[in-house]
């Protein structure tokens, strides 16, 4: 089959099988998985297509990369699992989000723009809501989940589930966002901003995926 007449499917399996040979060999990083197997795929292709196809292909990489991840710390202790969170997800975003910030603000005094100037309301108001629900995790919610006992939680839980749901309409929201930026501003500084957002955006959703589906599991 010539690749340029790959089906959307065809491309996702394509790269599904690269992954593969990779990730035996070490090659592969499962927090970037779907960025580097998306890059892997467009890789020499002649005809390349489209933004929105490329997002799509994007996101497909990233949720098999998911649920490869979310299989793999399924066999491991609880406890393991929230050490991994507090450590890798919970410190990097809490240094992540001011830097961030200060960045397009930065940029914003060089590049005039209105998607830039929402991007700043959308990284102040993730860092508005995400670093007080983190703390909560880390003094409240996962103490009981280490408990032999059961702790009320139905209601903690849905509370956090409905927070995980807003932070990710804010991550959608910067998406879109971040896919206007790029068009109208292709510079080195927009692109090398964007791509650092895009790897803490995809950090979170890893994040919220592992926690909505090992840990708040609503019965």
């Amino acid at each position: 089959m010539n690749m340029y007449s790959w089906s959307f499917t065809d491309w996702a399996k394509k790269v599904e099988a690269t992954a593969a040979l990779l990730r035996p060999a070490g090659l592969l990083q499962p927090e970037t998985a779907g960025y580097h197997l998306c890059d892997l795929a467009l890789h020499g292709a002649v005809h390349n297509p489209s933004r929105s196809y490329r997002l799509r292909l994007q996101d497909t990489l990233q949720s098999l990369a998911n649920q490869r991840y979310l299989d793999d710390w399924q066999l491991r202790p609880k406890s393991q699992l929230i050490h991994y969170i507090c450590r890798e997800f919970h410190q990097a975003h809490f240094a992540q989000l001011p830097l961030l910030l200060a960045s397009a603000q930065q940029l914003q005094g060089t590049a005039q723009s209105r998607q830039l100037e929402q991007l700043q309301l959308l990284i102040q108001q993730l860092q508005e809501d995400l670093f007080p629900h983190m703390q909560h995790e880390e003094q409240r919610i996962f103490p009981a989940l280490l408990k032999p006992v059961d702790f009320d939680s139905f209601c903690s839980l849905a509370i956090l589930h409905h927070n995980h749901d807003s932070q990710a309409s804010l991550l959608q929201a910067m998406d879109s966002l971040c896919q206007e930026l790029l068009e109208e501003h292709p510079d080195q500084a927009v692109t090398h901003f964007i791509t650092e957002l895009q790897n803490f955006t995809m950090q979170l959703r890893l994040h919220i995926a592992l926690e909505n589906n090992l840990l708040f599991i609503i019965d």
